[in-house]
């Protein structure tokens, strides 16, 4: 009885996974279709496209919520143990914004209030030097656009428990205000502006990105043991 149970489970997980990479799939050739000059053709992909991401999201898992407010202490701390001086602002929530930097006192024009030493940053050359520098190294799209290089690394490092950027990476938004959590009722307030078509094509962008590095990633033997592709979700890349 036991050896059959593992057998469906083994089935039905063999299943899902035909399911998803179907999916995938799917979105990435929605997405590389050319013709996206015509605003109606571009809003009925849009369609499509959005409940595809819907359908491939309700199969992922993304990061946990984290309560952000009670990560900023670590985050303070570690700053003023890297050597970064906030004697001049203090880090507070806003009413409209969010989180941000607060002046502690006036600050006279030209005055250096804050100064951010290069080893605690992201950068091109920590990218390249982590455990996914070879992939991005090699990778066509990455080698041309180091934005979309940072954003894997970026992922990469939140992935990763003992990061060094941890403190940091945990006071991170969860999500963003931004076209890419947009629902289609959402975007619809946006028909007849200017920016209409650029956020459809933003969020198809993104999309396409996915779909692709989704499929690089769980089509290369040497790249399976990496954190990346464990942790590569569409709501943890967007």
């Amino acid at each position: 009885m036991g050896r059959k149970n593992r057998k469906h489970v083994r089935s039905e997980a063999n299943q899902s996974s035909k399911l998803f990479r179907k999916a995938v799939d799917h979105l990435l050739n929605i997405c590389e279709v050319s013709s996206v000059a015509n605003e109606s053709k571009l809003w009925e992909d849009h369609l499509e496209i959005h409940r595809t991401v819907a359908e491939i999201r309700s199969m992922e898992t993304g990061f946990a919520a984290s309560n952000r407010e009670q990560n900023f202490p670590a985050f303070i701390a570690w700053m003023r143990g890297q050597g970064i001086n906030l004697d001049k602002v203090t880090v507070g929530q806003f009413e409209t914004g969010g989180w941000g930097v607060k002046a502690a006192h006036p600050i006279k024009e030209s005055e250096l209030w804050l100064s951010v030493p290069r080893k605690v940053m992201l950068t091109e050359d920590t990218a390249m030097s982590s455990e996914i520098g070879d992939f991005l190294a090699r990778d066509s799209v990455t080698r041309i656009m180091p934005n979309v290089a940072m954003a894997l690394h970026l992922l990469d490092q939140r992935l990763d428990q003992k990061s060094f950027w941890k403190p940091y990476l945990d006071v991170l938004p969860s999500e963003y205000d931004t076209v890419l959590y947009f629902s289609p009722e959402e975007f619809q307030h946006l028909k007849g502006s200017v920016c209409f078509k650029e956020s459809l094509k933003q969020f198809r962008v993104i999309s396409r990105q996915y779909a692709r590095f989704w499929t690089v990633l769980n089509g290369k033997d040497d790249l399976k043991t990496l954190r990346l592709k464990k942790g590569f979700t569409f709501d943890n890349y967007r």
